[in-house]
């Protein structure tokens, strides 16, 4: 039951994520979970390739 209130807690904050970040910036969101544009900036010294390898360091699995 622990894991089904998890999924369900999770689902609802990565809606409120997904609706701040697309619809309507009024809605209280984890930062971790709203999206965010990627891109190179040479300048700044930025990669778009750092960011997806810092991604794919912090995550512990794939799809199902």
């Amino acid at each position: 039951m622990i894991e089904r209130e998890h999924y369900l807690r999770f689902s609802s904050e990565l809606k409120n994520g997904l609706l701040r970040g697309y619809a309507d910036a009024s809605i209280e969101a984890n930062l971790a979970l709203r999206p965010q544009f990627i891109f190179n900036d040479p300048a700044a010294g930025r990669k778009v390739l750092v960011d997806l390898e810092n991604e794919l360091r912090r995550c512990d699995r794939f799809g199902k």
